[in-house]
């Protein structure tokens, strides 16, 4: 992972101009939505810009879930503009189009972006988030659709610059966003956690997420001021980790979920997250990590144990309780059976290989019927 230049405290934009002028930004691309725009700090940071002869081009012609043709379109904007930096501030899907755009604005304009191989260029990327959730600005990772399809982008030139992490943004969110993202955030800890690919470093940073989201959660649903400040650094070192390891089953089996029942990503990803958890210790003969089954129980146990629990089984009916129960968060009705073996066959493969133990097609049915089940109260009980 490279490394980032962060941004915090009372001087947060002044450090933050200053470091634009010694990067000789004159032309400054920003990638927001227009609530963003309307933000007090919006406002002061362009005061200052203006202060400073850094001229500032907006882009805010993206959707949730970006789509292609929106970046191609903020990659051509990028162009007209001759910018020299870009500015993502928003949540996952305003970083993720800023993320591409720095990516295909090397690439030849004669043929599509998807494709081409990625050019690596010195654009400097800077990243603010408006959300504590999806860790992007510390990924190379984002996320668009092209033709109907989910694309992943991948490269280290993904990564941003400079990371803004100003908690003064996130005073606005509305309740159901705070609980969703904040459930990323936890997702995110444990999923980087148990990866196959994990490593030292980002079982240190899992640690730290994992802590962070116990010890705050609470306050930040109650729109706490200290409590927004900490959830938003878990939710970056969270990304920290996914970056190294990326994500596993509970991330695989979401993607689906939310687009087939229109809730937030951390929702679906927090309903999935207990399932998998207590299916993974039922299951550990069918641990696939190179490192063994004792290695994945002792993960599982050190997971607990950052949660506040010195027993595993409590840790995983502390999980269900709070997503269903403390967090009141919605289960999704089935349609029909039939939805099931659809489910199934949306699974991201990707992030599926990355768990900790191999799940079949009979597993994963398995699974979504204990996820979607109305009476996941009582089940444990």
């Amino acid at each position: 992972m490279g490394e980032q230049a962060f941004f915090q405290g009372e001087r947060i934009y002044i450090d933050l101009i200053d470091s634009l002028k010694k990067s000789d930004v004159h032309k400054l691309f920003i990638v927001c939505g227009r609530n963003v725009q309307k933000l007090e700090t919006f406002e002061s940071f362009s005061a200052l810009c203006q202060l400073e002869n850094i001229s500032i081009f907006t882009f805010s012609e993206f959707e949730p879930n970006p789509k292609y043709e929106s970046v191609k379109k903020g990659v051509e904007y990028f162009k007209k503009y001759e910018c020299d930096a870009i500015m993502a501030i928003g949540g996952g899907s305003a970083i993720d189009v800023g993320k591409c755009i720095k990516m295909f604005s090397a690439m030849t304009d004669n043929e599509e972006f998807i494709g081409q191989k990625i050019v690596s260029n010195q654009i400097p990327l800077i990243a603010v988030p408006t959300t504590a959730g999806t860790g992007a600005e510390s990924t190379q990772f984002a996320v668009i659709y092209y033709q109907g399809n989910k694309y992943s982008i991948s490269d280290s030139c993904g990564l941003p610059d400079m990371v803004v992490l100003d908690s003064a943004v996130l005073k606005h969110l509305p309740i159901y966003q705070r609980k969703s993202t904040s459930l990323d955030v936890l997702a995110h800890g444990v999923e980087s956690y148990w990866s196959i690919n994990s490593t030292p470093e980002s079982r240190e940073l899992s640690k730290k997420a994992v802590r962070g989201f116990f010890d705050n959660y609470k306050g930040y649903i109650n729109n706490d001021e200290m409590s927004n400040e900490k959830m938003l650094q878990a939710a970056n070192v969270a990304g920290q980790a996914i970056n190294i390891t990326t994500t596993t089953a509970a991330h695989a089996m979401s993607y689906k979920l939310s687009s087939e029942f229109h809730i937030a990503h951390g929702h679906a990803v927090g309903l999935c997250l207990p399932v998998i958890f207590q299916y993974t210790l039922e299951h550990l003969e069918q641990c696939c990590d190179v490192r063994g089954k004792g290695f994945l129980e002792k993960v599982l146990g050190e997971i607990a144990l950052e949660a506040g629990c010195p027993d595993v089984n409590n840790f995983a009916a502390k999980l269900e309780k709070l997503v269903v129960e403390d967090l009141q968060l919605d289960i999704p009705k089935l349609t029909g059976e039939d939805i099931l073996p659809q489910l199934c066959k949306t699974v991201n493969t990707e992030r599926l290989k990355n768990n900790p133990i191999e799940l079949s097609e009979t597993d994963i049915n398995t699974l979504y019927g204990q996820i979607l089940n109305q009476n996941r109260k009582n089940r444990r009980e």
